[in-house]
């Protein structure tokens, strides 16, 4: 991956984004290098509508990449923070992760079982913000497939075959081949994305939403973001 700041300006528009909002842009300047470091082509998988200790003891029997895989060591990031700034670090940290995945051709997710695979709700961070990203919301990239997993499969054989969600939804063979699930699903809830990264699915054209996030800025693409480009420039 180039590490020429003049070809990531999805990546930039991202920053401006997420710093400070979520993450200080030195959080930001070590997750890339991290991420630059660790990643492996096309290993990577994103989830909802699990436990995450069940999400990633699925990657790991399966050789692929979590968030928390990727972020090796800088967990302690994330675990040094309270509650709720542990959840808006994490939000930003997602999307870079996300970002990192759209320079790929393939990302797989890690699904309850048809045909009840989303939050009916629409706001998780997979459906508001990390989906959006690896298809292409942000300039410069965008994966060509994204498969799904269901981990609470019947079968080992079931467990570990995936099915295409996108750009085809193959969601219906899947079910053909290995059967539905036969009982209703309870889901948690969720809070409503709120003005910023929750509402980045809206962007049209490069364009962000005319919304102001906690009332600091009305375009978030638009403002400032002095030392966006430094973070980009010391990948080392």
């Amino acid at each position: 991956m180039s590490t020429s700041t003049q070809n990531q300006p999805g990546l930039q528009d991202l920053l401006k984004v997420i710093c400070p909002v979520y993450i200080t842009l030195e959080e930001a300047r070590l997750i890339c290098n991290q991420f630059k470091g660790s990643f492996r082509p096309n290993r990577q998988v994103l989830w909802s509508g699990m436990e995450r200790q069940a999400a990633q003891k699925w990657a790991n029997a399966h050789d692929y990449q979590t968030l928390t895989t990727a972020m090796g060591s800088l967990r302690t990031l994330e675990t040094s923070k309270k509650r709720k700034k542990r959840s808006k670090f994490m939000k930003g940290v997602s999307a870079i992760f996300s970002w990192f995945i759209s320079q790929g051709d393939w990302v797989g997710i890690l699904l309850p079982l048809p045909p009840q695979q989303f939050h009916p709700s629409g706001s998780t961070s997979l459906q508001d913000l990390e989906i959006p990203i690896v298809k292409g919301l942000l300039r410069g990239g965008c994966v060509q497939r994204i498969g799904v997993f269901h981990p609470e499969a019947a079968t080992i054989t079931a467990k570990s075959s995936s099915h295409q969600l996108w750009p085809n939804d193959e969601t219906r063979s899947w079910i053909e081949r290995f059967g539905a699930a036969t009982k209703a699903r309870f889901w948690r809830a969720v809070k409503r994305p709120r003005p910023g990264i929750g509402m980045m699915n809206n962007f049209s054209n490069g364009e962000p939403p005319d919304v102001s996030a906690d009332g600091m800025f009305k375009n978030p693409l638009a403002r400032p973001c002095d030392g966006c480009i430094s973070v980009l420039a010391t990948w080392h």
